[in-house]
């Protein structure tokens, strides 16, 4: 028999758990200094609305607004401190997995009174580079207006 609240509480339980598991990730990658070189910085176009998880002590939501292999532009309504880092978790479209990405807030823009934000981020590593890298090279390249 379920307890109410019970799935709400093993939620939160399983993204501290992650959280942490993310911090200790980052922490190593931020030691070696070797693993930010090499990745290519071509700007590619996410499919439709991709939405990702933010994983910090408060985890949000984001919309990924574009992607290539060595960083990811989002809109969140998370405040993220330049310099800080965090991880994103997305599930990679049509496909049962997902891939995580440890990164580095390189830039911020608040919009819209505080509500809404805009978010540079640098991928420093991820949970599994040959599915990150095969879907990013897929993608369309953007196109600015």
């Amino acid at each position: 028999m379920l307890i109410k609240g019970s799935d709400e509480r093993e939620r939160r339980v399983q993204q501290r758990k992650l959280a942490g598991e993310v911090n200790a990730k980052i922490d190593a990658v931020t030691q070696d200094e070797s693993s930010k070189s090499g990745r290519e910085t071509e700007r590619k176009l996410p499919p439709g609305e991709m939405r990702a998880n933010i994983l910090v002590a408060q985890p949000a939501n984001a919309v990924v607004e574009d992607v290539s292999i060595g960083g990811l532009k989002i809109s969140s309504g998370a405040k993220l401190e330049a310099n800080s880092h965090l991880g994103i978790f997305f599930k990679i479209p049509g496909k049962e997995s997902g891939v995580t990405l440890i990164c580095e807030v390189i830039w911020h823009k608040q919009w819209a009174a505080g509500m809404s934000h805009s978010t540079g981020l640098k991928i420093l590593t991820t949970t599994d580079d040959k599915i990150f890298t095969a879907f990013v090279e897929q993608l369309p390249q953007l196109i600015e207006s």
